[in-house]
């Protein structure tokens, strides 16, 4: 009798395939918790807010900086017609600077802004400031010639920094959360229970899948490898393992056996191979692959000599 059970070889190799998704899952939980796009995007120190314009056309358009006070210009910022950020102000050395802060940072009643920490996107929208520029001045009863003329027109856009890069890393990292936790609940219950594994299940294609995956197991604890030590034909199965999968092939059901040459092409060099194909009565093709031709010709043997019917070769 074996020291390892088919159960046992489904366990071993589901925990292999356990390890890439469960790291992949843990980093994205990680990346959840801790944004990276939150706070950390390039994004230059700003001192002085009269450096922007010079930032700005240098290309570096990511920017933080602490304001001592942000005031309300009394507009709002609107994406898909809805107000998404209220747009703000601040004097620094006489000019007057302007920043769209997101709706989730402000306070609802829109009172002043004291001593906060701004990661923003430098943006240029002509007409935006335009807009801005003018409802301003009518509010303050200025110029708009004299308000523009004290004014920068390079936007400090909180809400664009957060939203245009942070939103889309938050559902790209949601989704692959999701689909990786799926993976490793789906592969801690094979682990659990192997009876539930994909090699089990595909063989309700032939009959009662647990009753048949319970003669395998009996017939495979006597079985003896057939010329390669992941390869047996018991009674009733061909059964076949690698590192990452198990193939477990009812003898009664197969139809055709063949080897097919396949070539893979790497960059300029070019590999063939010749695994040893397998046709069922359910029109499902296995691959065996990594065998000797003497290993592939000795399971023909087998087969041919127990299953006469069954078709060799392609003609």
């Amino acid at each position: 009798m074996k020291s390892t059970t088919l159960k046992q070889k489904l366990r071993k190799i589901y925990a292999q395939r356990l390890v890439f998704p469960a790291i992949i899952l843990i980093v994205t939980i990680v990346l959840l918790i801790w944004n990276p796009f939150e706070k950390k995007l390039d994004s230059v120190p700003v001192d002085n807010l009269s450096q922007l314009e010079e930032i700005y056309d240098s290309g570096k358009h990511y920017i933080h900086y602490t304001a001592d006070t942000l005031y309300y210009t009394g507009q709002d910022y609107y994406v898909n017609d809805k107000a998404r950020a209220g747009i703000y102000y601040t004097i620094d050395n006489g000019k007057c600077y302007f920043f769209i802060i997101s709706s989730d940072k402000i306070p609802d009643n829109h009172d002043e802004i004291h001593d906060m920490t701004v990661y923003a996107r430098l943006t240029y929208n002509d007409s935006m400031y335009k807009r801005i520029i003018a409802s301003m001045s009518e509010s303050l009863h200025f110029s708009m010639a004299a308000l523009e003329d004290v004014s920068t027109p390079v936007l400090i856009n909180q809400y664009d920094f957060a939203h245009g890069f942070t939103t889309f890393f938050l559902v790209c990292i949601i989704i692959l959360n999701i689909v990786f936790f799926i993976q490793v609940t789906a592969i801690i219950v094979i682990i659990i229970s192997p009876v539930s594994s994909p090699s089990v299940l595909r063989l309700g294609k032939y009959g009662n899948h647990r009753t048949l995956f319970a003669i395998a197991e009996t017939e495979f604890d006597s079985a003896k490898a057939v010329g390669h030590k992941n390869l047996y034909i018991t009674d009733t199965f061909l059964i076949y393992f690698t590192r990452t999968s198990l193939d477990i092939i009812p003898l009664e059901n197969i139809v055709w056996v063949y080897n097919y040459k396949e070539v893979l092409h790497n960059k300029d060099k070019a590999k063939t191979r010749a695994p040893l194909c397998i046709v069922t009565d359910m029109h499902k093709l296995y691959k065996i692959h990594h065998i000797s031709k003497t290993v592939s010709d000795r399971i023909i043997e087998i087969l041919q000599e127990r299953f006469p019917e069954i078709m060799v070769g392609i003609d």
